[in-house]
């Protein structure tokens, strides 16, 4: 696997990192795995494990976690899926959401 080095000036991502992430997903059917490999590719273990996307209410059975603290990288993901997919940010997140569920943390 490659590593990017994100380059952030004012939450804006440079055209060459985010062509590089749009190459990535090029070729890519699926919305919900290209959204879940950029997602991979830009958040470390350390960035996402015991954290939910807005920081979701505690229920009965799991405790609340804090939001994952670097959002821009998520707005870069919706941007590439929806420009290639034309897919809404809302079903973006539902599939990001299935990577951060507490049964998948163990």
């Amino acid at each position: 696997m490659e590593f990017f080095f994100l380059n952030i000036t004012n939450y804006r991502v440079t055209i060459q990192f985010q062509s590089q992430l749009q190459a990535k997903v090029i070729n890519m059917k699926d919305f919900g795995k290209a959204a879940k490999l950029l997602f991979r590719l830009l958040y470390t273990e350390n960035e996402y494990k015991g954290r939910s996307l807005s920081g979701g209410r505690p229920n009965a059975k799991y405790e609340q976690r804090p939001p994952i603290e670097d959002t821009t990288k998520l707005h870069v993901i919706y941007d590439i899926i929806k420009e290639k997919f034309g897919t809404a940010e809302v079903q973006v997140k539902d599939k990001i959401r299935e990577l951060l569920k507490p049964s998948r943390a163990k």
